[in-house]
């Protein structure tokens, strides 16, 4: 997706029917006026097993911006947003401006008071000067003015530099373009063996909304926790394929890329890890459960290649 297509879906398809949240990020974003900062609206954050959408958010500064809508006023809604905000900034490292439409005051009031537009303003104001002295401040540490590089342009930077590393944070479109860069046919979508030392595992990301509800795919729920163990993976078969065959492919490393959404809500692949076969179990549940443990956090694209 191109600067410009990327900028309209982002700004318009998804913060429609968000009146207020969609006037914020535009005037914060037209206000920069810097033609190299990607916006992302809606930008998937996943902490622990729970994951949050951020309303606005700049990857290139790791900035991001909340827009407090009716539906944040009150005790509870408070104290969740508090949760999250925490829960963001140890995920990410990310500091989020929160920009509030209605007064905290009337937190227990059905009819609660909106905040003056001058008000408004000045928080978007702030926002904006905010972002521009992250900017400044990136390209003094990094000697270069910022730019704006696509999708396309990140994925060949990886197979040019030789390395998928998790710091990159690239998205791929599926597991089919990274086994035919790797010189593969694939005969199962979720992955397959590559050598006699790796195997290409693509799981889909189980997750736990905010209010609770798990969303894992076709009987597969796969976890990425951080525990005192390091970073695991934890796949639990509920279909129970695994049952009579708990041990299969599980003699050798797991190079991971995990499915989930990228920024425009479309699934993609994302390089997690190479994860080292740890333990299997019939858990209380009475299904298979595997657990895998990650080693590194980077690897050679020549050791993976046919």
């Amino acid at each position: 997706m191109d600067k410009f297509e990327h900028i309209s879906h982002m700004f318009n398809v998804r913060t429609q029917n968000k009146k207020y949240e969609n006037y914020i990020v535009n005037a914060i974003y037209n206000r920069v006026g810097n033609t190299e900062l990607m916006p992302i609206t809606q930008q998937y954050v996943k902490t622990g097993n729970r994951y949050y959408l951020m309303d606005l958010y700049f990857p290139q500064i790791n900035y991001g911006v909340e827009v407090d809508e009716k539906q944040h006023v009150g005790e509870l809604h408070t104290l969740a947003d508090k949760e999250r905000e925490d829960a963001i900034k140890e995920a990410i490292n990310c500091p989020e401006k929160r920009i509030e439409i209605y007064y905290k005051e009337d937190k227990n009031s059905p009819l609660a008071k909106m905040r003056s537009y001058e008000e408004i303003e000045q928080d978007i104001n702030t926002c904006v000067e905010e972002i521009k002295q992250a900017i400044k401040e990136k390209e003094i540490k990094e000697g270069k003015k910022l730019k704006w590089i696509s999708d396309t342009e990140m994925r060949n930077q990886i197979f040019a530099n030789g390395v998928f590393n998790i710091d990159d944070n690239v998205n791929f479109k599926g597991i089919q373009e990274i086994a035919d860069r790797l010189g593969y046919k694939l005969y199962r979508r979720g992955g397959g063996k590559l050598s006699n030392n790796y195997f290409l595992w693509v799981p889909h990301l189980a997750i736990v909304d905010e209010n609770g509800n798990v969303y894992n795919k076709k009987g597969w729920t796969n976890y990425i926790i951080h525990n005192d163990n390091g970073t695991q993976i934890i796949e639990i078969d509920q279909k129970d394929k695994l049952k009579n065959k708990p041990d299969v492919d599980f003699n050798m490393d797991r190079i991971v890329f995990m499915k989930m959404k990228d920024k425009y809500g479309k699934d993609c692949c994302k390089f997690v890890g190479v994860f080292t076969p740890q333990e299997y179990f019939i858990n209380t549940e009475n299904h298979v459960e595997r657990h895998y443990t990650l080693v590194s956090k980077f690897i050679e694209v020549t050791k993976l290649k046919k």
